[in-house]
C-alpha cells in the first residue's frame, strides 16, 4: 500500500475517487459506495442538444438560451441558429399578444361606452 495518502494506489477496474469524501469508487459506479453521492458521469440531459430545442421552443422560451450557451455538446453554429429562432419567436409571441390585449381593450371600451343602450 502507497504510505502517501495524497496518492493512493488504485487497483485495476476503479476510476478517480469521489468528490465528496475522496474515497475509490469503481467505474461503472453512479453513486459512491461509501457516502451515497451522486457521481456525475457524462453530461446532463438537458444538455443534450434535442432537449435544449424542445425546451426552448416549446416549454421555457427565451429562459433556455443559457442552456444552449453552456451546453457543451452543441456547435456554435447550432448555439447561434437557437439564439435567433428563440429571440424570433419570443418577439413574435409578444406582438401577438400586444395584439390581442388590444382588441381586448378596444371590446371593453366598445361595451363600456354601449353599457346604458345595452342596460337601461
Amino acid at each position: 500500500m502507497d504510505p502517501n495518502p495524497a496518492n493512493p494506489a488504485r487497483p485495476p477496474g476503479t476510476s478517480a475517487g469521489c468528490p465528496a469524501c475522496r474515497r475509490e469508487v469503481g467505474e461503472g459506479d453512479h453513486y459512491c459506495r461509501h457516502c451515497g453521492r451522486r457521481l456525475s458521469r457524462g453530461t446532463k440531459w438537458y444538455y443534450e442538444p434535442v432537449w435544449v430545442w424542445v425546451l426552448g421552443l416549446f416549454v421555457l422560451g427565451a429562459l433556455a438560451l443559457p442552456l444552449a450557451w453552456w451546453s457543451p455538446k452543441m456547435s456554435a453554429l447550432n448555439k447561434l441558429a437557437f439564439t435567433v429562432l428563440v429571440t424570433a419567436l419570443t418577439a413574435l409571441l409578444f406582438f401577438l399578444c400586444y395584439l390581442v390585449f388590444g382588441y381586448v381593450w378596444d371590446s371593453y371600451e366598445t361595451l363600456r361606452e354601449a353599457g346604458p343602450v345595452l342596460w337601461p
